[in-house]
């Protein structure tokens, strides 16, 4: 009798420790989930915010890049904007070509590269003969028709590296590099005859214009005034002995 007591209390005592090892084991169980499922949660906030973070950064990229795009195509404009107006700075508003205060720093240049290297240029002035006439004639419009008219027939017969530029109202200058006068003075001569050869074509009638050249070369001695006045000299000579011809000025 005492020996199957002992043994019942025994076995209640075990069954009382399995009991509590199986509580225990709930509950460390319980707390491994707890844990694993924190850990899953840390894990998934860590992921979305890496997410998050390589989306802030992606969308920081394209909008650097399309700042940078935005700059170039801005100073794209700007550097247009500075061609196109410095083109305007240079050339005459009628014409096209270049205008006074542009070929005298041309000239400039070409003087100074010619001592520099005992170059050779020659330059060449002429104007439109009896201009005041188709102005008071014809008008205002007409004889600006004639000057483009006269512009167009000289850049068709000058090289690429040939300077041509607007003087003052009718006169015009041209800048012939590596030239001699001889040269120039035959050159002078084919403008001068396709301008008289030319007449222009106003749809009712057609005007004859001629002009008046005068050339003269260049002299490593020689100041910007002395060349002017040289070549207006001949200019004023070719005048003087009856228009439409060519009078050239030597060093």
């Amino acid at each position: 009798m005492h020996t199957k007591t002992h043994n019942s209390e025994n076995l209640q005592q075990r069954c009382q420790e399995l009991e509590l090892l199986l509580r225990q084991k709930e509950q460390d169980l319980d707390l491994f989930k707890k844990a694993a499922l924190e850990a899953e949660m840390r894990c998934f906030k860590i992921a979305t915010e890496y997410k998050q973070a390589l989306v802030q950064r992606d969308r920081a990229l394209m909008e650097r890049e399309r700042q940078i795009n935005e700059v170039r195509l801005r100073n794209e404009e700007l550097q247009d904007l500075r061609d196109k107006y410095q083109g305007l700075a240079m050339r005459d508003d009628l014409t096209g070509i270049y205008n006074r205060r542009y070929f005298f720093e041309l000239l400039i240049n070409e003087m100074e590269r010619c001592r520099r290297y005992s170059g050779a240029f020659s330059l060449l002035m002429f104007d439109i003969d009896n201009f005041k006439h188709f102005n008071d004639t014809h008008g205002h419009l007409i004889g600006d028709e004639v000057l483009r008219h006269c512009c167009d027939i000289v850049k068709d017969n000058i090289r690429k590296s040939d300077i041509f530029s607007r003087f003052g109202g009718e006169e015009f200058m041209i800048i012939l590099p590596e030239t001699e006068l001889k040269s120039a003075g035959i050159l002078a001569e084919k403008l001068r005859h396709h301008i008289d050869d030319s007449p222009l074509d106003l749809g009712k009638q057609e005007l004859h214009v001629t002009a008046s050249f005068g050339g003269t070369g260049f002299d490593e001695r020689d100041m910007l005034k002395t060349v002017i006045e040289r070549v207006d000299n001949a200019l004023y000579m070719a005048k003087e002995r009856g228009r439409n011809r060519v009078e050239l000025a030597y060093c």
